[in-house]
Order: C-alpha cells, then structure tokens, then sequence
C-alpha cells in the first residue's frame, strides 16, 4: 500500500534488532527541498505562498488522500512541516510517512501525531476513520491561507488539570462549538466531555468564531472578489466539522479548483533536458515567471498541475546547454502531454557538429 501518489518512492524494506526488538526499515527516495512550514511560514520568509500555488497544493494533497480512502489507511501526521513545495514544478512531495496506519477501531500503539493537527475524534476517543485527514488538511489549509495556525499549543499555565490533547481540545470546541450528543455517543470520553465542557458554557454553536473571519480577511487582503472568498470558507467548513465532513473523493471535484487542470507528462528519460510551460495568454507579457519549469533529468514527477489558460492553450519550451525548442500546445484536464517528438528533435539537431561561423545563422533558421 506504499503507493500514495505523491510521496517518496519506494525502494526497499528490511528488518533490524535492536535492544532485542525488532524494527522495520523502510528506504524511500531522498528528498533534500525543505518543508513548507521552514520555507513559507517561518518569521523570516521570503514570500507567501500565491493563492493559486495554494490551490494546487490542496489539490495534490487531496489526490494522495483519495487513494487512502479507498485503502481505508490514514497518514496520521498530515502537517506543513511533512510537505514538501516545489515552486518551479508545481509539485508537492508528502514525506514522514512513518504514521501511516489502516484505519482500525483500536491502536495498540498510538501513531504519532502533531497536537495541532489532531481530529477531535483522537481526543474524544471516537470513531477514526481516512476522515480523519481531512481534518488535519483543514487545520493545514488555513494555516496556509492565513499564515499561522489554527491551533496552538498551550505552555502550561492555569490549566494544570487539562493535559495538551485536552487544551487543543478546548480550542476547537471554543472556535468550532460543542459536537451533537449523537456524535457523542459514539465516543468513549463522552462523560468526560460533558462534565468539563458543560452545554450552558459551550453552546452546539459558539457565540462567536475567529477562524473564519480570519480567513475571509486573508483572501479579501489578496485580492479574492466575494464569490469565490464564500466558496473557500465553505470548502474550508465542508473539513473542519464533527460529522459528516466531506469525503477527499468529493473536494477534488469542488468549485475553487476550476482554476487549474491536472495532465499526464510522457516524456524520454534518455534525452536530458528543461521544460518550461506558460499560458499563452501570459506569453506576450513582459516580465513574469514560467508557470511551470522541471528538469527532467532529475524531476521523476509525471502527473503535473498548472494554471488554466482560458482557451486551453500554451507555451512549450525545451531547453539544452545549446538549444531552446519553442512550441505552441493545447492541454485538456486529465489528458497526456507527449514531449517525445519534440525532445527527438533536440536529439536529431546537434548544434556541436556546425562550425562556429555558421552556428548561430543555422539554428535561427531551425528554430524559425
């Protein structure tokens, strides 16, 4: 079951005693590229994360939990600091996968887990089920929208009867209100729950909620309109609730990502070479970044996300050391982009072999 799309692949596996017990080792691709959290969110960031590198991250990451849906397994410690942003390629990396586990009623041993991504369910001894990340991509998301967590840790002062789970706890029942009795009722800490978070104190729906104006500031401050701010915060609600919280299957398919088109790159691994893809209509701007560019000699990634142009149309470019192939190209979501003939002709064009007087006169003509 190691084949989560967009995780580390899989290389080995062996066992190991030490101090008589027995461990399981399990070798993956290195990946050297830092952490969201280290790059996008430290105090000392050189930039934000644009909304539509968001978008695409979110999408990703969904992808990866569709298929863990459908293994019925769980990541456990779905967090910024597990995820890896490579901006040039638009292409996300989840590592740490130590936690992952089957979805089961009981765990002899508790997988480990980041407090401040953890389901209410953990806490309340509920039912965990692949919903359970959905919660933790909820806790993520907003993080990555308003640049600071959604929950905290507490440092221990004035609540010494709550442990941390407890405080995280808390905050969720004071942001989120009370969960309902029938989804109490499948929890074991149910009597706890009632006793210390009594119903006059801590209303089905609180009094009042920060999250969500925060979020609604954060998209409005970058230049969101309205329609498309509701739709976030709804998406954004569809994941961080008690019960019914939607399926990864089910926000794959939402509104907010009709902004981008996911697509299949089939390419020759023997022909070492750049890509680079720009909407069309950003291509007589000047200035501006590619919207996607992989190396493809070392990035291994083939099912590739980018910016939709309006009318499905793009800008190709293959680069050597020596020379730059240009092509105009349609992309359709979910089709194939085939690079093969284009990389053949890099390969069947050797600029090494003209003579340097009439090197450059030749491959202006080629390229025209």
């Amino acid at each position: 079951k190691l084949g989560i799309p967009h995780t580390p692949r899989f290389r080995d596996m062996f066992e190991k005693t030490v101090l008589e017990k027995t461990e399981y080792n399990i070798v993956m691709d290195q990946v050297n590229e830092k952490t969201i959290e280290r790059v996008y969110l430290v105090k000392n960031a050189t930039r934000m994360l644009t909304f539509n590198e968001i978008r695409s991250i979110l999408y990703q990451t969904l992808e990866a939990l569709v298929y863990c849906e459908e293994k019925n397994i769980i990541l456990f410690d779905l967090k910024t600091n597990n995820m890896i942003w490579q901006a040039a390629s638009k292409s996300l990396t989840l590592i740490d996968l130590g936690s992952v586990s089957e979805a089961r009623d009981e765990y002899e041993v508790d997988p480990l887990q980041t407090p401040e991504y953890l389901a209410p369910e953990w806490m309340l001894k509920g039912k965990i089920t692949p919903s359970y990340d959905i919660w933790s991509l909820g806790c993520v998301l907003y993080e990555l929208i308003v640049g600071k967590q959604l929950l905290s840790r507490w440092d221990g002062s004035g609540l010494s009867e709550f442990t941390l789970y407890d405080d995280i706890l808390w905050q969720i029942v004071s942001e989120m209100g009370r969960p309902s009795q029938a989804y109490l009722a499948g929890c074991k800490r149910a009597e706890w729950f009632t006793q210390v978070f009594p119903i006059d104190e801590f209303p089905e729906v609180p009094k009042e909620s920060n999250w969500e104006s925060n979020v609604k500031k954060a998209l409005s401050d970058g230049g969101m309109e309205e329609k498309e701010i509701q739709e976030w915060v709804q998406f954004l609600k569809s994941m961080l609730c008690y019960e019914n919280r939607a399926s990864a299957k089910t926000l794959v398919n939402h509104p907010i990502f009709k902004g981008e088109i996911h697509f299949n790159l089939k390419s020759d691994p023997t022909i070492k070479c750049t890509m680079h893809l720009r909407r069309q209509f950003k291509a007589g701007q000047s200035g501006g970044s590619e919207d996607l560019t992989m190396d493809l000699n070392s990035d291994k990634n083939r099912y590739l996300h980018i910016p939709r142009d309006p009318k499905g149309e793009y800008l190709l470019t293959l680069q050597t050391d020596e020379l730059e192939l240009i092509n105009s190209i349609s992309l359709k979501n979910d089709g194939t982009l085939d690079i093969t003939s284009y990389q053949a002709q890099l390969r069947d064009f050797n600029p090494s072999s003209l003579e340097s007087s009439n090197k450059k006169s030749k491959i202006d003509d080629w390229s025209e």
